[in-house]
């Protein structure tokens, strides 16, 4: 990160070597799916897309959408003809790093389920849980990072509250807090999971190890 990202040299070099190894498979994709404009959302392709129409190798438009909210290098591109960001605070460095290039913030890209609004006891009982006790949600994300262990044990040194843990792909992470935790009562862990909006509903704190999106449902 701080080679590939931070350092103006690293940056440079990590743009032109992922363009070199991403823009065949890219005019192939784009090709076959003719499309009218490009959406994209992973900054690794957005900056092969950017640089691709800086360069004249590309005439379909593109749009990068930006769920997270600092450290935008390479989530932004001056080539890509707009960016439309999910924080308003992160639009300086999204003109900053695009020279130029619109940028928007818009209303977040979540799921009509983060916007509906619930009963926080409710959510509890649908969840399973108790609704009386307050909840602690611990989450590392769809990749399940960050020292999950450690939140969880710091959660449970409070006497009179209950923990769920989203461990996202990480399989390992799960399996062992599985083997940690199975037999408590005050611990449920999960991995990748369809009910984080549920879950944010129930919540009392949020514990998490990722940014971006997870903010967003949680302010949602």
């Amino acid at each position: 990160y701080l080679i590939g990202v931070r350092w103006r040299l690293g940056r440079w070099l990590s743009s032109r070597l992922i363009h070199r190894l991403s823009r065949g498979r890219l005019e192939e994709l784009i090709a076959a799916s003719r499309p009218d404009v490009i959406v994209c959302t992973y900054p690794g392709v957005t900056a092969t897309l950017g640089m691709m129409r800086a360069r004249g190798e590309l005439s379909v438009p593109v749009c990068a959408l930006i769920t997270d909210l600092a450290s935008l290098h390479f989530w932004a591109h001056p080539g890509a003809d707009l960016h439309l960001a999910s924080y308003v605070e992160s639009l300086l460095d999204i003109r900053r790093v695009a020279a130029g290039s619109e940028a928007r913030a818009i209303r977040p890209p979540l799921s009509a389920a983060h916007w509906t609004p619930r009963e926080r006891t409710l959510a509890r009982l649908e969840l399973g849980l108790d609704p009386a006790v307050p909840l602690v949600v611990i989450s590392g994300g769809g990749w399940g990072v960050g020292d999950l262990a450690g939140a969880v044990a710091a959660a449970l040194c409070l006497e009179r509250v209950q923990v769920v843990v989203v461990c996202g792909e990480n399989r390992d992470a799960r399996e062992s807090l599985a083997a940690l935790y199975g037999s408590s009562q005050r611990v449920r862990v999960l991995g990748f999971t369809h009910d984080m909006a549920e879950l944010l509903a129930a919540a009392s704190v949020l514990v998490h190890a990722t940014g971006g999106v997870t903010c967003l449902e949680a302010a949602a």
